[in-house]
């Protein structure tokens, strides 16, 4: 009895990171984090299943969320509703962690100049995730028995408020550094960008 529960708990493991990497590709500090958390792991799957079609549904009804997937609120929206979401059903101090390891999976994706998105990773798009995982978890903590679709309103709102942290652009969707000037990606790998954060409801520069 003893040597099937390990193996019974390490098989249940294996099929649920089978079916989280059908929804995105996981780094190898996720895929640890998932064997030293097989109830979790399995619990975030299904949460992640859920969600996955309101966050779709919000993307087609709501253009001020619906913008960019990359720094933008469409990348805040997602950030804050499906950890909020983790937060109502699994301790916040595994979510968090995890958010934290997902970053450090980003970035050694960067060192592989493996682009997540389309894009590389960044130093300051990581400090945007992991402070808008932080408004997640806090906004669970307020909505502890809320349906999921009440807890999308709520990020929605959050986000419309200006609570949470996007990338600052202007019209055409280039990023712009803090005094406004055009931030020029060049073609060299580099780690830390001047990009700058805003208030989730801060408008696109003309």
């Amino acid at each position: 009895m003893k040597n099937i529960r390990p193996a019974f708990c390490f098989c249940l493991v294996l099929i649920s990171l089978q079916a989280a990497a059908q929804h995105r590709k996981y780094t190898w500090p996720e895929i640890r984090w998932g064997i030293f958390h097989p109830v979790a792991t399995i619990k975030l799957n299904r949460i992640t299943k859920s969600c996955d079609s309101i966050y779709r549904r919000v993307l087609k009804e709501n253009t001020f969320i619906a913008d960019y997937n990359n720094g933008g609120r469409q990348d805040a929206y997602r950030h804050v509703f499906y950890m909020a979401a983790f937060a109502q059903k699994i301790a916040p101090r595994k979510v968090r962690r995890l958010g934290e390891l997902h970053e450090k999976g980003n970035y050694l994706m960067y060192k592989r100049s493996m682009l997540e998105d389309g894009e590389l990773a960044d130093s300051l798009s990581n400090q945007m995730d992991l402070k808008n995982n932080e408004c997640g978890i806090n906004l669970a903590a307020s909505g502890k028995s809320v349906s999921l679709t009440e807890l999308s309103y709520k990020a929605v709102r959050l986000i419309e408020e200006g609570k949470a942290f996007i990338m600052k652009r202007n019209k055409d969707g280039n990023y712009l550094d803090c005094s406004g000037n055009l931030v020029v990606l060049k073609k060299k790998k580099k780690w830390s960008i001047p990009k700058c954060l805003v208030p989730s409801n801060t408008a696109y520069i003309n």
